[in-house]
């Protein structure tokens, strides 16, 4: 027999006929759904009134017949649960069969939305048919200004549009949305004014849909004033986010699905990356204590402002814009740097142009700035001009597969780079007419100060061929530099003339010695024998300082004895004790790794008998 109850709209609850295993939802409603009720169909216009709420427990089951919707003015919580993947406990969402029209979920007014495992499924996918006209099929959820929204453990799946303004305004306003462990699939052009957006350990996907001419239209974030926090998550489509505050962590960000453009992340000078990928191009401003840093791009990377990028890959080049305070370290560039109207840029300890045929070249143009190119390893030429200030370029090694008529260096400026304690083999073979140094306008007070440098494979220094080398610095040697090629690393063999041929008055390498040429050092360990002269005092040196991951602590003892190696804030506060015990008089190294270390100034200090020695070291992140 068919039972038949009325629930009357003024308590809130779903006015309409319920027969066994259906419940016919229309008018004001609140309370409680059960899975007693399923399913809870919606055939007319249904609201929550303002100031109430409606709680849709574990397997709960909520279909919408044709051109109908949901309208919340009060509160909204969705409580279904997961146990052992159990499909049956979380509450469901879906389209009557046939429909092809809805009016989505709506929510209204500053209050809160919760959906916590729940499933909004077949928004716009019937077969037979394209999401157009009234009732907007292709849009799952509408927001209101200032509403917060919970994705946990949910999955919603659109046509088109996933979440967007309850007013048909393409920018969310204030917003306040959290995507937790989620898949949200759909959306275009999500663009936020002020509030919140955060995700973690989700997959948003602005470019999935069936509708292919509704998808892919430059898909992804857009956001100003608006705070994103990004963590453990993919992201399917571009991000754009200037004048608001952005973190981005262990994420990955990929093309969206037909998208009509390549991918880009846009982070302006309140943003961060670190640890991510991204499948596009990259836009970052640069700040202090803002890092970029561990991260795969695989297009092209612009930097501004003021920063730190380090331990990153590169897959094509990288550009640094004008006016900008740059430092680009550990990290590897795929084919080339270009450097405009710069105040000041260093890079260090990179690898340049790994990723490109040797025919293309870096071009480094330096405008009223300074540069500074040190222990970096580059398979390209290097060219300079409009200099005004300083360069100066470092312990490098260049491997070159061709030379071009201008010469492994061309310098095309008023001031002559400083050009010391690097290595330039040429790998072309025919070394006629193969110029190392390419200078116009020829000025002798301009020319670049080449000393304590090695070259091989090249028919002359700087002039015509005919030159020869005889216009070279005595400190500079000609010579095969003996090196070891270990993937895109380039090192010294034992037998390398490079090794202790540095400037005599440049820092000593870490292990103590004289400066190698080139990129990396020879690391030579040396040990005071029992016949030496007692030394009165240790020495102690840290190897890059600053530094961003880790540095080499090179030490030497005077006399065997016990020893301890400290760690020290600047308020003397100890920080971390990085080793000690008894050891040989001698030269020992050890690595102090940064990654636990906030940025800033920290001591080094060192005690062995009755001797000491302490020196600062500077983290930067």
């Amino acid at each position: 027999m068919k039972r038949i109850v009325l629930l009357l709209s003024t308590l809130h609850l779903a006015l309409g006929t319920s027969y066994a295993d259906t419940t016919w939802v229309s008018g004001a409603v609140s309370g409680e759904w059960t899975r007693d009720g399923n399913p809870y169909i919606v055939v007319d216009s249904t609201w929550v009134p303002e100031g109430e709420r409606l709680t849709i427990t574990r397997g709960s089951e909520v279909q919408f017949r044709e051109g109908q919707g949901l309208y919340v003015w009060g509160t909204f919580f969705v409580n279904g649960f997961d146990d052992d993947n159990a499909w049956e406990d979380s509450v469901l969402f879906y389209l009557s069969p046939g429909v092809e029209h809805w009016k989505g979920l709506r929510f209204y007014g500053r209050n809160e939305a919760v959906f916590n495992y729940a499933t909004i499924r077949g928004i716009g996918l019937r077969e037979g048919y394209r999401p157009q006209g009234v009732g907007c099929p292709d849009t799952a959820i509408f927001i209101d200004e200032g509403y917060s929204l919970t994705l946990n453990h949910t999955t919603l799946n659109a046509a088109r549009r996933a979440i967007r303004p309850i007013n048909n305004s393409e920018v969310g306003r204030n917003w306040r949305l959290t995507f937790s462990y989620s898949e949200v699939s759909g959306g275009l052009n999500l663009q936020t004014e002020g509030g919140t957006i955060y995700a973690e350990h989700s997959i948003i996907n602005f470019g999935r849909g069936e509708g292919d001419e509704y998808v892919g239209r430059n898909p992804g974030f857009n956001g100003t004033g608006t705070i994103y926090e990004f963590r453990h998550s993919i992201i399917y489509g571009s991000v754009g986010i200037m004048g608001g505050y952005c973190t981005v962590d262990h994420c990955q960000f990929l093309e969206a699905n037909n998208a009509d453009q390549p991918l880009g992340i846009s982070l302006g000078e309140q943003g961060w990356m670190k640890n991510s990928l991204v499948e596009g191009s990259c836009s970052v401003f640069l700040a202090e204590n803002r890092p970029f840093v561990n991260n795969r791009i695989l297009s092209f990377v612009g930097l501004h402002g003021s920063g730190v990028m380090s331990d990153c890959i590169i897959d094509e080049g990288l550009g640094i814009g004008s006016g900008d305070s740059i430092t680009v370290r550990n990290s590897m560039i795929g084919q080339g740097i270009s450097m405009n109207n710069i105040r000041s840029v260093v890079i260090d300890s990179c690898v340049i142009a790994w990723n490109q045929d040797g025919n293309e070249q870096v071009s480094f143009s330096v405008d009223n700035g300074t540069f500074y190119l040190s222990r970096s390893i580059l398979r390209s030429h290097i060219h300079f001009s409009g200099l005004n200030y300083a360069a100066v370029i470092n312990q490098n090694t260049f491997v070159l597969d061709s030379i071009n008529n201008g010469g492994a260096i061309d310098v095309s400026s008023n001031v002559g780079p400083l050009i010391t304690n690097n290595i330039f083999l040429n790998l072309f073979g025919d070394f006629e007419e193969s110029r190392l140094i390419s200078h116009s306008p020829f000025d002798d007070n301009d020319m670049p100060i080449f000393k304590y440098n090695c070259l091989w494979g090249f028919d002359h220094f700087e002039g015509e061929p005919d030159s020869g080398l005889i216009n070279l610095d005595p400190s500079n040697i000609v010579a095969n530099p003996e090196l070891e090629f270990f993937g895109f690393s380039v090192n010294l063999s034992p037998d390398s003339p490079c090794i202790d041929r540095g400037d005599p008055d440049a820092p000593r390498d870490p292990d103590g010695t004289q400066a190698d040429l080139g990129a990396r050092y020879f690391h030579q360990p040396r040990f005071v024998s029992a016949t030496d002269p007692p030394r009165l005092a240790v020495l102690l040196t840290a190897f890059p300082n600053p530094f961003n991951s880790s540095t080499t602590i090179s030490y030497s003892l005077p006399k065997p004895g016990r020893y301890a190696i400290d760690v020290i804030d600047i308020q003397g506060r100890l920080v971390t004790r990085l080793s000690d015990g008894w050891r040989e008089a001698g030269s020992y190294w050890e690595v102090l790794n940064g990654g636990k270390l906030t940025s800033g100034k920290y001591l080094v200090s060192m005690h062995a008998d009755k001797s000491s020695a302490t020196i600062p070291i500077i983290i930067v992140k």
